[in-house]
């Protein structure tokens, strides 16, 4: 199977090992000042995120968190240091200062591959970054670890001593939220908007040496195979077999036209859009599926 390059994740699965840790990263030896700063200043508005933003875009938020966030807790001599950054390819720097502007502080580390945004001082991850999550809890391991890391966030703040770092094992199963649960969270949807903005993928691919074109929509989870459950569901589509795939690795896969317009129809119809490389990633999938003589019978949207 070959693909057109809209999306580099497929055939590779590996990719969400590294960025959807289901333990605390100890970040070691990971220096704050690390790459080129983008901004020295911070974005200090006098009202938390929480209470000053349209709520649907911080469901968003959640998702893609879900997705690309990591909570890191590290030791540097005698003490432990918290941080909350999200790392994407550089080319989607524009959605870091979107975030940066949505949360109201942290400060973006621009280098040649791979940005960042990083929020480390205390007092904004206490007023600016956990009353984000709390409100809107994840749906993916996630959870836990930010649970522990908001826990000793806390500790740190009434300076208590914390000799070592909160032990876990991350194959355990821990209690989840079932998919009708999941399903009945009314910000499930813009959650979903943000998730697919972190991990789908949009793809052509060619098959039978390049005399069948197909459009796919892909997504892939490490652990949580409930939330890929959900996501089927809730796309409708009813066709789709989750795949285990390796490393405690799940995928999902739209490939029929049914399934196609499902997925097509909730995020042209979502109250929340793409904020950004993968807006223009669906563009570009839509405007391919147009040129495809077998594929005229979509329903396609004129504009996002």
């Amino acid at each position: 199977v070959q693909n057109s390059g809209l999306c580099e994740n497929i055939p590779s699965l590996g990719v969400l090992e590294s960025i959807v840790p289901v333990t605390i990263s100890q970040c070691k030896g990971k220096s704050a000042e690390v790459g080129k700063i983008e901004s020295n200043s911070t974005v200090n508005l006098q009202t938390p995120a929480s209470q000053r933003v349209n709520p649907e875009y911080l469901q968003w938020l959640v998702g893609f968190t879900d997705g690309e966030g990591t909570f890191c807790l590290v030791k540097h001599r005698d003490l432990f240091l918290h941080r909350f950054e999200i790392e994407i390819n550089s080319r989607d720097l524009q959605l870091l200062h979107y975030l940066k502007t949505l949360i109201g502080c942290g400060r973006i580390y621009k280098r040649e591959v791979i940005s960042n945004f990083s929020v480390a001082r205390m007092n904004q991850l206490l007023e600016y970054v956990v009353p984000i999550f709390n409100k809107y809890p994840f749906l993916t391991r996630k959870k836990f670890q930010f649970d522990i890391w908001s826990s000793t966030l806390q500790v740190r703040k009434n300076n208590e001593p914390m000799l070592v770092l909160p032990e876990y094992l991350k194959d355990v199963a821990h209690d989840a939220l079932s998919i009708d649960e999941i399903l009945n969270l009314e910000y499930f949807d813009n959650w979903l908007m943000g998730f697919i903005e972190a991990e789908g993928c949009f793809s052509i691919s060619k098959e039978n040496g390049g005399n069948r074109i197909r459009p796919i929509f892909y997504i892939d989870q490490k652990y949580d195979a409930h939330i890929l459950g959900a996501i089927s569901k809730r796309l409708h589509l009813r066709d789709v077999q989750i795949r285990h795939t390796r490393h405690n690795m799940y995928a999902l896969s739209a490939k029929s036209k049914r399934e196609l317009q499902s997925v097509i129809n909730f995020i042209a119809h979502s109250k929340v859009k793409f904020l950004g490389y993968k807006g223009l990633q669906f563009k570009l999938w839509i405007k391919e599926i147009r040129n495809l003589p077998n594929y005229s019978s979509l329903n396609l949207p004129d504009h996002y």
